[in-house]
């Protein structure tokens, strides 16, 4: 991993970013500000994560290490105009070697659902993937219930590749779930080795 990469994206309207620990604030309030669960596959009001700043801490100390061994890229969603958290992306479980390979994950509080802030930011860092981190291949796995999700890979031009049976353990259970994926050449990006 190139130590020089800036790990800062901009979009129109968002700014995309490791957490510091000056953002525990914003993470709180973030948490504080989540409606009542709108799906199965929203969190929880109930479930704040991180209750002190020094949870906040040992999270961002393990986040920075995933993301300098190259391994697990969180970063947060911003809107660029009042600097709230939205949200969160990241690329997890990187595989470099012969697979050069990273799985897309994202979620948006859902005071901020119906804004197109998911395909934003996914959009973003698929790009970052590709050209920054020289993956070849980004997969999401979505539950095939999760129609939202689907619609959102879809419109990120991520294509269904197949079924995975009892792919993850969720809520004391296997659950079933839907691989899309996309390679740097559907984007029109040449791989390096």
């Amino acid at each position: 991993m190139n130590n020089k990469l800036k790990f800062e994206i901009k979009t129109k309207r968002l700014v995309i970013r490791p957490l510091v620990t000056t953002d525990y604030e914003a993470w709180k309030t973030a948490w504080d500000q989540i409606e009542e669960q709108l799906n199965e596959w929203d969190f929880h009001p109930d479930k704040y994560p991180i209750t002190s700043i020094n949870e906040f801490k040992k999270i961002l100390s393990k986040q920075g290490q995933q993301l300098r061994a190259d391994e697990f890229y969180f970063f947060a969603v911003f809107l660029k105009k009042t600097g709230e958290l939205i949200g969160s992306v990241s690329l997890m479980d990187v595989s470099r070697g012969i697979f050069q390979n990273g799985y897309l994950g994202y979620y948006v509080f859902n005071p901020f659902w119906g804004n197109g802030y998911a395909f934003e930011a996914c959009k973003s860092l698929i790009n970052f993937g590709f050209k920054k981190l020289n993956l070849h291949r980004i997969e999401a796995a979505i539950n095939p219930r999760n129609r939202r999700s689907i619609m959102l890979a879809r419109k990120l031009r991520l294509k269904k590749e197949g079924f995975s049976p009892r792919l993850l353990y969720r809520h004391g259970t296997w659950e079933d779930f839907t691989k899309y994926a996309a390679t740097c050449e559907d984007f029109g990006i040449k791989w390096r080795e």
